[in-house]
């Protein structure tokens, strides 16, 4: 997975009284009220870094061409609040955590919300920043219980662009019609989607085009035989349209996370050839989100956040 711009964004300050705000959505909470849905994932990152719910002022929004509600592209709008929740609630307790220790514990509250399941690569991908491969260490019925994270290589000259097809899809819920149907044979089937990963982080760091468009190629067709099998619905019309723009100029291009909505993201060491596709979709009704790598959040913990 890889950490992307645009993002939420957070400042936080100590206060007299505990106050999370949620610009974009109009949502607010204050000590002894119930929590609103927006903030849920916020106040949860907060309580599991502080260890309770310190007296500070906390407001996050999202950056300027990424909507929220109904409309979220797919970039990991839970998880990124949990993340930064957690790093203001460390930091106004005045406390620190090794980096295994901040992700596990974000995982933990994020899971937690989400009635035990969550895979954790998009905890991890937003604290470490960067290309990130995640690969579980302990699993229940539910979900990954916990997981080793570990930074990738890039090649310098990689661009990326996402592609919007419109809706939001809710991961947790495809996760789990998904999953009922995947009785039989589930380790089979899922070793079959995850076959193309050790190639695909390959390519990303040689800079070959060949290479990256083999292996996004690859890792697509994986996702389309599984969708197919599962009978999950993962594959929209929008997606389609999307992704028949992009082979038709020459541009790899997958499937963005879960499917059943959200994003497709094309990577290429052309950047003429981005911004081509980025016009082609647009004139077809879609929006491009330019993305750039980003740093993660887990950091010295020594300044005040500003994620």
């Amino acid at each position: 997975a890889v950490a992307v711009t645009p993002a939420l964004e957070l400042e936080c300050e100590r206060s007299t009284e505990a106050h999370l705000i949620r610009r974009d959505t109009g949502a607010s909470w204050r000590f002894g009220e119930p929590v609103p849905a927006d903030l849920a994932f916020l106040h949860a990152g907060v309580v599991a870094g502080a260890g309770s719910v310190p007296t500070l002022r906390l407001e996050t929004w999202t950056s300027e061409g990424v909507a929220s509600g109904d409309q979220q592209p797919g970039f990991g709008g839970s998880a990124s609040a949990t993340v930064a929740g957690l790093r203001a609630g460390l930091w106004c307790a005045g406390r620190t955590l090794a980096v295994e220790d901040f992700i596990q514990r974000a995982h933990d509250a994020h899971r937690a919300l989400q009635g035990g399941k969550g895979s954790g690569y998009d905890i991890a991908t937003i604290a470490l920043g960067g290309v990130v491969t995640w690969q579980p260490t302990a699993c229940d019925d539910r979900g990954v219980i916990s997981g080793r994270a570990t930074r990738c290589n890039v090649s310098s000259t990689l661009g990326f662009l996402a592609g919007y097809a419109g809706k939001s899809a809710s991961t947790t819920r495809l996760v789990g019609r998904v999953w009922e149907r995947l009785k039989d044979d589930r380790e089979e089937v899922l070793a079959e989607l995850g076959a193309p990963v050790p190639a695909v982080v390959g390519a990303l760091a040689s800079g070959d085009d060949a290479e990256l468009a083999r292996t996004i190629a690859w890792a697509q067709s994986a996702f389309e035989r599984f969708d197919h099998l599962v009978r999950g619905e993962l594959m929209t019309p929008e997606l389609s349209d999307l992704l028949g723009v992009a082979e038709a100029l020459g541009v790899p291009c997958k499937v963005s996370g879960a499917g059943g909505g959200d994003s497709v993201v094309a990577l290429s060491h052309d950047s003429e050839r981005l911004t081509a596709l980025a016009d082609a979709w647009e004139a077809r009704g879609h929006r491009p989100l330019p993305l750039r790598v980003a740093p993660g959040v887990w950091l010295g913990l020594s300044a005040s956040p500003s994620v």
